[in-house]
């Protein structure tokens, strides 16, 4: 989604069709300063929708658990959790 005003870019969706019946949210970003406004609950429905019409029959998304406001959201939409597992953050020095 663009701002209207500054034309700059503040929410996106990205989604990938992982099987004729499965598709993967793979990506659900809002800039902060956009957060609230239901930007996201948009974005997943429209994904949905857009998954839907090509005939899929389950959609899939990952979110960390830290991110309690997503986790929030999703349930809201219907997404429950169906696998949980341990991830690992790699962090590059900016020194090297």
């Amino acid at each position: 989604m663009i701002d209207r005003i500054s034309r700059e870019m503040v929410a996106l969706v990205l989604g990938s069709r992982v099987s004729p019946e499965s598709g993967h949210i793979t990506q659900l970003c809002v800039h902060p300063e956009y957060r609230r406004r239901g930007l996201a609950r948009n974005l997943i429905n429209l994904a949905a929708s857009c998954f839907l019409r090509q005939g899929v029959s389950e959609i899939s998304l990952t979110v960390t658990e830290a991110n309690t406001d997503a986790i929030d959201l999703y349930r809201a939409e219907g997404y429950g959790c169906a696998h949980s597992f341990d991830a690992t953050v790699w962090l590059r020095n900016r020194t090297a």
